[in-house]
């Protein structure tokens, strides 16, 4: 893997470490591990674990409401038994 690692390929790992391991799983070393990278170009992207964490968050958050947005698409005007 590239060197270079973007953003969203730090949030990417960051959601699937919380999936697994909890909060407490999100640590920058086991992430850095996971991208085959070293911890450095995670400060570039990020201010710290903190700031990761929030993005994670906000990345989760996305992906619920649009399942929500699709599920509401998809059942528009039918009954709730339906």
């Amino acid at each position: 893997m590239s060197a270079e690692i973007d953003a969203q390929a730090w949030i990417e790992v960051g959601l699937k470490e919380l999936a697994s391991n909890g909060v407490g799983g999100v640590r920058v070393e086991i992430l850095a591990q996971r991208l085959g990278v070293t911890k450095g170009g995670f400060y570039r992207r990020f201010k710290d674990r903190r700031a990761l964490l929030n993005a994670v968050l906000d990345e989760w958050a996305q992906g619920r409401i649009s399942a929500i947005n699709r599920v509401r698409d998809k059942t528009e005007g039918q009954a709730p038994s339906e």
